[in-house]
C-alpha cells in the first residue's frame, strides 16, 4: 500500500493529461475543437523532443570541434614560434661559423704581416711566403701589398683591378683590420671580397696587406651547414648583396635583398621577415648579424629562408582531421539521439495513459525506470530528512560538553606553558645574579690577595680598602635590581646631583681588576662637565654591567672606551629639549645584527651562554636612563663593536 501523500501525487497526475510532443497540460474538460487548433499551433512554435535531443548534441559536439580548433591553432602558433627559435638560433650558429671563417682568415693574414721582407723598400723575399702562404689555402685568392696613396706596390697576379681606395683610406686611418663588402674582379663573373690588415713599422702603418678572397672561399662554410631540407641560406655583405647561397638559384651573387629584409636588417641585429622565391614560394626569412669585424659599410648578415608551407602543413593537417573528427561525431551523435528519443518517447506515453486509468496501489511499469522509483526515492529522502533530524539533535546536545571540555584543556595547557616560561626566566636570571655575585667576589680575592702580599703598605691598604667598598656597593646594586624590578626608585629631582668626572675616574681605576683578562679602560671626560642627578651606587651598576657586556664581546681582549661629554642641542627623537651629557660605554668587539639590536633591550633577553648573563642588564640600563630623563641609544654593526649611550638630563649644583 502506498502512503496518502504518493495516492495522492498519482491523483494529480491522473486529473491531468500529458501530450508527449507539445509538452503542455490541458483538462479533459477543454472542447476539442479549441485543443486541436491550439495543439497545432504550439507543435509549429515548440521543439520537438527529438529536435531538443538534437540541439543538446549539436551544442555539445559543436563547442568541442571549436575547442579542438582553438587548441590546433595555440598548438600551431607554438609550433611555429618553436620553428622560428630553431631557426633563429641555427641563423646564429651560422654566423658565428662565418665570423669564425673570416677571424682565422685575418688572423693568418695579421701573422703574414710580421714577415721582415714587408718592410723593405723593393719587398725582397717577399715573393717566396707570398706564394708559400696562398698555397696553404684550399680555394683561389690574390696577395697585394698597398701604399698610404693607394698605389699597388706587389701583387700575385697580373690583375688589373686597382685597389679600393675607399678601403684603403679606411684602413690607414683606423689602423685595424678590415674586411670590404662585395666587388666584382676584373674578370666578369668574379666576386671578391678584400681583407685588409695594417702592416706596422716603429709603432705606425707602414703599408696595408690585402688579402683577396674570391666568393668560393665561403664554400666550405656553407656547405657544412645542415639546415632541414627545402630551407635556404645566404651571406649578405653590408650592404645587403648576396655573397653566397644554398641552393643554387636567384637571387644570385652580387644581388641585392628584398627592401624589407634590407629595413629589417638596418634596424635589428636579428629578426625575421616575409620574403617570396622566384617560383612564388612563400618564405619566412629570419636573418642574424655576423659578430666581430671590422666592417667597411656595415655588418655582413646571414639568413635563412623556411617555406611558409613547412610551417602551415601542421596546422592545415590538424584542421582537417578535426573538421572530419567532428562532422563524424556530430553524425554520429544525431542518430544516437533519435534513438535516445524513441525510447523516451514511448514510456511517457505510457505515463500518459496511465494517468488517465483509474489510480490503483500498485501502478502498472511505465517502461521507464526512472518515472517507477521517483515515488520510493521521495519516501527514503523524507525517511533519510527525519534521521538527519534526529541525529542533529543528538549532535547539539553533546556540542556544548564537548566545548567546556576543549576549553577547559586548552586552559590548563596555556598555564602550564606560562609555568614552564615562568621557570625559565627564573632560572636564567638566578644563573644570571650568580655570574654577577662571583664577579664581586672575584673583586673581595683580588683585594685580599692583596693585603696579603702588601700588608704592609698603607697605600696599598686605602686603595684595596676603595676595592672592597666598590665591590660591596656592587652587591648591594645587585640585590638592588632584583629588588628594581618589583618596586619604584625614588625620583630624579630626590637626588643630589653627582660630579661624573670622580665617579668615572674611581670606576675606570676599579674596572680592570673587576674586567680581567686583556682588556684596558680608556676614560675621555670632557672638561666643565655639568653635574647630572641620579644615584651614584645604580648609576655604577649600570656601567660596571656595560662594561662587562664589553668585555665578553672582546673574547681577544680590547680596549673599552668610558666617554663622557655635554650634549647641548643634540639629543635624540623624543627627549625634550634642555642640556643632557652623553655618558657612552664603547667596545671594539663583535657587534650586533639588526636583529640582535632590535632585542637586546627586553628584559631576560641574552646572547650570552646559560650562566653568564640575566638579560637584565641592558633593559634595566634603559629603566635607569627613563627614569632620571634621559634614555639609552645603542649603536652596534656586526664587526664594527658597540657603543651605548646613556642620556642623562644636566643639573645645577
Amino acid at each position: 500500500m502506498a502512503p496518502d501523500w504518493v495516492r495522492g501525487s498519482r491523483a494529480v497526475v491522473g486529473a491531468l493529461r500529458l501530450d508527449p510532443w507539445r509538452g503542455s497540460h490541458h483538462a479533459p474538460a477543454v472542447d476539442e475543437q479549441a485543443a486541436a487548433a491550439g495543439g497545432t499551433a504550439a507543435r509549429a512554435r515548440a521543439l520537438t523532443l527529438r529536435g531538443r535531443l538534437n540541439l543538446l548534441v549539436a551544442l555539445c559536439v559543436v563547442p568541442l570541434l571549436a575547442l579542438t580548433v582553438a587548441g590546433n591553432y595555440v598548438e600551431y602558433r607554438t609550433a611555429r614560434r618553436a620553428a622560428q627559435n630553431q631557426a633563429q638560433a641555427e641563423a646564429r650558429s651560422f654566423a658565428d661559423d662565418v665570423a669564425r671563417m673570416l677571424q682565422s682568415e685575418v688572423a693568418a693574414l695579421q701573422t703574414l704581416a710580421l714577415s721582415a721582407g714587408l718592410h723593405e723598400p723593393n719587398l725582397s723575399g717577399f715573393d717566396a711566403k707570398a706564394e708559400a702562404f696562398l698555397a696553404l689555402r684550399g680555394s683561389p685568392a690574390e696577395l697585394r701589398v698597398i701604399d698610404g696613396d693607394g698605389a699597388l706596390l706587389f701583387s700575385t697576379s697580373d690583375s688589373a683591378l686597382p685597389p679600393e681606395r675607399e678601403v684603403v683610406r679606411r684602413v690607414f686611418e683606423s689602423g685595424r683590420a678590415t674586411i670590404s663588402d662585395l666587388h666584382a674582379g676584373a674578370t666578369p663573373g668574379r666576386w671578391t671580397v678584400a681583407l685588409e690588415v695594417p702592416v706596422m713599422r716603429e709603432g705606425r702603418m707602414y703599408r696595408d696587406l690585402e688579402l683577396l678572397l674570391e666568393i668560393a672561399a665561403f664554400g666550405p662554410v656553407v656547405g657544412a651547414q645542415v639546415p632541414p631540407p627545402d630551407w635556404g641560406l645566404v651571406i649578405a655583405d653590408g650592404s645587403g648583396r648576396v655573397m653566397a647561397h644554398r641552393p643554387p638559384g636567384r637571387p644570385g651573387i652580387g644581388e641585392l635583398l628584398t627592401p624589407e629584409a634590407l629595413a629589417a636588417m638596418a634596424t635589428e641585429a636579428e629578426g625575421s621577415v616575409p620574403g617570396q622565391r622566384t617560383d612564388g614560394t612563400r618564405l619566412q626569412l629570419v636573418f642574424a648579424v655576423i659578430p666581430g669585424s671590422n666592417w667597411i659599410a656595415g655588418p655582413w648578415h646571414v639568413m635563412l629562408g623556411i617555406p611558409e608551407s613547412l610551417l602551415l602543413a601542421p596546422l592545415l593537417r590538424s584542421a582537417a582531421g578535426a573538421l572530419l573528427g567532428g562532422t563524424l561525431l556530430l553524425l554520429a551523435g544525431l542518430s544516437l539521439a533519435g534513438v535516445v528519443a524513441r525510447g523516451i518517447v514511448r514510456p511517457i506515453a505510457r505515463l500518459q495513459r496511465l494517468a488517465a486509468e483509474p489510480v490503483t496501489a500498485a501502478p502498472l511499469p511505465t517502461g521507464l525506470p526512472e518515472t517507477d522509483v521517483v515515488a520510493v526515492a521521495l519516501h527514503d529522502a523524507a525517511v533519510a530528512q527525519q534521521d538527519a533530524l534526529r541525529r542533529l539533535r543528538t549532535l547539539a546536545d553533546t556540542l556544548e560538553s564537548r566545548v567546556v571540555e576543549e576549553v577547559a584543556a586548552r586552559q590548563a595547557a596555556q598555564a602550564q606553558a606560562a609555568h614552564g616560561e615562568r621557570l625559565q626566566a627564573l632560572g636564567r636570571l638566578a644563573s644570571g645574579i650568580a655570574h654577577d655575585f662571583n664577579n664581586v667576589l672575584q673583586t673581595v680575592g683580588v683585594a685580599a690577595t692583596l693585603l696579603e702580599m702588601r700588608g704592609g703598605d698603607a697605600a696599598t691598604i686605602e686603595r684595596v680598602t676603595r676595592l672592597l667598598t666598590r665591590a660591596g656597593r656592587q652587591g648591594g646594586a645587585i640585590t638592588g635590581r632584583l629588588l628594581g624590578v618589583a618596586r619604584q626608585r625614588p625620583a630624579a629631582s630626590a637626588v643630589p646631583p653627582i660630579l661624573l668626572g670622580p665617579v668615572l675616574a674611581e670606576i675606570a681605576e676599579l674596572l680592570p681588576a673587576t674586567l680581567e683578562g686583556d682588556v684596558t679602560v680608556a676614560l675621555e671626560v670632557a672638561p666643565s662637565l655639568p653635574s647630572v642627578a641620579v644615584d651614584r651606587s645604580e648609576l655604577e651598576t649600570v656601567l660596571m654591567n656595560l662594561a662587562a657586556n664589553a668585555r665578553d664581546a672582546m673574547a681577544r681582549g680590547g680596549r673599552v672606551v668610558l666617554r663622557a661629554q655635554p650634549a647641548d642641542g643634540a639629543a635624540p627623537a623624543g627627549l625634550p629639549a634642555g642640556r643632557y651629557v652623553a655618558l657612552s660605554v664603547a667596545d671594539a668587539g663583535v657587534g650586533m645584527t639588526a636583529e640582535v639590536l632590535a632585542r637586546v633591550s627586553e628584559p631576560f633577553f641574552t646572547t650570552k651562554p646559560a650562566g653568564r648573563g640575566t638579560g637584565l642588564g641592558l633593559a634595566l640600563a634603559r629603566g635607569f636612563a627613563e627614569r632620571v630623563g634621559g634614555s639609552l641609544q645603542i649603536e652596534s654593526e656586526p664587526g664594527q663593536g658597540t657603543t651605548v649611550t646613556l642620556w642623562l638630563p644636566a643639573r645645577e649644583t
